[in-house]
């Protein structure tokens, strides 16, 4: 919540919401994902979107692979992950990426370090709680990162683990609906303002 010009200063909250281009504008009923808590019904989401005319709302657009609907993006060209590409990790993994965790990420990282020859990739990036964040780093542990992204993890007792981030929501592609004989298009109009992508709502 911003308010407004003249009105009193109020304490922000940001939201983070994944959820398909369908979803947002079509009143398609896939499930949405609240980062931090877990899917989110669709009409919820949509609600959150339009509560009311201070909420200052974002689209970042994620883009997915055609056949696996895995989210992809570009490399990036620096040692530490820029504030963007943490959100993207949050926003793909859920949940720590450490197969047998589950806990709220917390740090989003190189899950090869820099230091063993890891390159600061989204491919090569992961979000995870503090304690596994540290503890994939401490002697004996081995982190490798398989031809299609999975992050392929051997503890100090030899015991190797595969992790792949959930699939994110996905909606059937777009297809024109007829009411009465007419064909009807999105519910919503959507404005993409770049590089800040705000989110413009025409009812």
């Amino acid at each position: 919540m911003t308010p407004g010009d003249g009105e009193p200063e109020q304490a922000g909250i940001e939201l983070h919401l994944v959820m398909t281009d369908r979803t947002l504008a079509d009143r398609d009923d896939e499930p949405a994902h609240l980062i931090g808590h877990g899917p989110l019904p669709a009409a919820i989401a949509r609600d959150l979107l339009t509560a009311d005319n201070q909420t200052r709302v974002w689209v970042r657009r994620l883009f997915t692979h055609p056949d696996t609907g895995d989210l992809l993006a570009t490399d990036a060209r620096r040692r530490d992950f820029p504030h963007t590409a943490r959100m993207f990790l949050a926003a793909r993994d859920q949940i720590c990426r450490t197969p047998w965790c589950g806990a709220p990420i917390r740090h989003a990282d190189h899950a090869l370090a820099v230091s063993k020859g890891g390159a600061t990739d989204l491919r090569n990036g992961d979000g995870r709680c503090a304690q596994c964040n540290i503890t994939k780093d401490l002697d004996g542990w081995t982190t490798h990162i398989g031809d299609t992204g999975t992050i392929i993890t051997t503890t100090p007792t030899g015991h190797t683990h595969r992790g792949n981030p959930p699939p994110p929501p996905a909606s059937p592609p777009w297809t024109p609906r007829e009411v009465f004989g007419v064909k009807q298009g999105p519910k919503l109009q959507i404005e993409i303002h770049w590089p800040v992508e705000k989110l413009l709502i025409r009812q």
